[in-house]
C-alpha cells in the first residue's frame, strides 16, 4: 500500500485518470522552467546531481528548504493538507517537475510523483525502477530508461524546445490503457488490510532496507531516554507508594 494512495491528489489521478486542461493554454501560462522541492539533505546523491546538472541547461527554482535558491518555501508552516496544496500549487506553474526519491528501491515511489503529476507538469522521476507497474511511463520523464545524467538533460532539453512534443506528452493517460492498477484500487487495498486483521497471526514490517530500517533505527534511540524516564517514573511512584504502606519500624 504506497503511502501516496492516502493522498487526495492520487484520488484526483484515478479520477480523472488524464490531465482535463486545456494544454495550449497550460503550457502559455507556466511561469517557470522547473521545481525543486525537498527538505532532506541525506537522501542520494543523484537527487542533488540531478538538480545541479539540470540548472546547467536553465534555472531550476528550488523552493523547499534543501538547496533553496528562491528565498520562500510554499507551505511552510502551515497544516500539512495544506502545506500540500501550496506545493502542488506552485509545481502547477512548472513545465518540469524534479520528483526523485531517498533512494532507488523497486515498489518505493511515494507521493512526489502524484504531485507533480497532479501538477499537470512533466515529472523528472527517479527511485522506483518498475514505476511502469503503477504508472504510465510515458507521462513523465523516467530516468531509470536513460544510461546517464547528460541524456537525461538532452531528453528534458528535446521536450522543452518542442512545443508538440510537451503537450503530447502532458496529454498522456496517468494509468497505462486509463485504468487504474488492480493493487492500487480502494476496494484491494481494504479488502487486504480486512485479511491482514482477521487472520490473527503475527505480522511485521517488511520495509527492513534503506530508509525504512534508518527510520527504524532513529525511532528506537529517539524511544530510549522516554522509556527509560518513564520506568523512572513508575519505580519511584511504587517505591513512594510501598514506604507509605509499610509499618513505621522504632528508630
Amino acid at each position: 500500500c504506497p503511502n501516496y494512495v492516502f493522498y487526495e491528489e492520487f484520488r484526483h489521478l484515478c479520477k480523472v485518470k488524464r490531465s482535463t486542461s486545456n494544454f495550449g493554454v497550460c503550457s502559455r501560462q507556466k511561469k517557470r522552467f522547473c521545481n525543486f522541492i525537498y527538505s532532506n539533505a541525506n537522501a542520494h546523491p543523484f537527487r542533488a546531481r540531478l538538480f545541479e546538472r539540470i540548472c546547467h541547461y536553465k534555472r531550476v527554482d528550488s523552493a523547499g528548504p534543501y538547496l533553496n535558491n528562491t528565498g520562500f518555501c510554499p507551505g511552510s508552516g502551515l497544516p500539512f493538507w495544506q502545506s500540500t496544496r501550496e506545493k502542488v500549487a506552485f509545481q502547477r506553474e512548472c513545465k518540469f517537475s524534479i520528483a526523485v526519491e531517498n533512494s532507488s528501491t523497486i515498489g518505493y515511489t511515494t507521493e512526489k510523483l502524484v504531485h507533480a503529476l497532479a501538477a499537470d507538469t512533466i515529472p523528472i522521476y527517479w527511485g522506483n525502477p518498475e514505476v511502469g507497474r503503477e504508472f504510465n511511463t510515458k507521462r513523465f520523464i523516467n530516468c531509470h530508461e536513460f544510461d546517464s545524467l547528460d541524456a537525461i538533460v538532452k531528453r528534458i532539453q528535446e521536450i522543452d524546445k518542442d512545443e508538440a512534443l510537451y503537450l503530447k506528452i502532458l496529454g498522456e493517460p496517468f494509468f497505462v490503457n486509463e485504468e487504474v492498477p488492480k493493487d492500487l484500487k480502494e476496494e484491494t487495498i481494504v479488502a487486504q488490510f480486512r485479511h491482514i486483521f482477521s487472520t490473527g497471526s503475527t505480522a511485521a514490517r517488511r520495509d527492513r532496507h534503506v530508509w525504512g530500517k534508518i527510520y527504524e533505527e532513529q525511532r528506537k534511540r529517539e524511544i530510549r531516554p522516554s522509556l527509560r524516564d518513564w520506568l523512572n517514573y513508575r519505580y519511584g511512584a511504587f517505591r513512594k507508594t510501598l514506604i507509605q504502606k509499610l509499618p513505621k519500624l522504632p528508630r
